[in-house]
């Protein structure tokens, strides 16, 4: 289970630690194609996480909030 902080949302452009543990759990569900070790919430993170919201129902803004990222804590 990927354990991210309290944050209450990641918009693009944002960099952090915690984006690192978004885009790990992006490449375990099969949004991301390739490993990406920055911290950077870049355009290719933001398609992604596009295709996450849609496949949970989400809006897809491309922003991540406080219910993708309770989905993000779920194993």
């Amino acid at each position: 289970m990927l354990s991210l902080a309290n944050k209450k949302s990641f918009k693009p452009g944002d960099q952090a630690d915690d984006i690192k543990l978004i885009k790990q759990r992006l490449l375990i569900t099969g949004e991301l194609q390739q490993a990406d070790t920055s911290g950077l919430y870049d355009s290719i993170t933001v398609k992604a996480v596009k295709q996450l919201q849609r496949s949970f129902g989400l809006t897809e803004d491309g922003v991540i909030g406080k219910t993708l990222l309770a989905e993000l804590n779920i194993p």
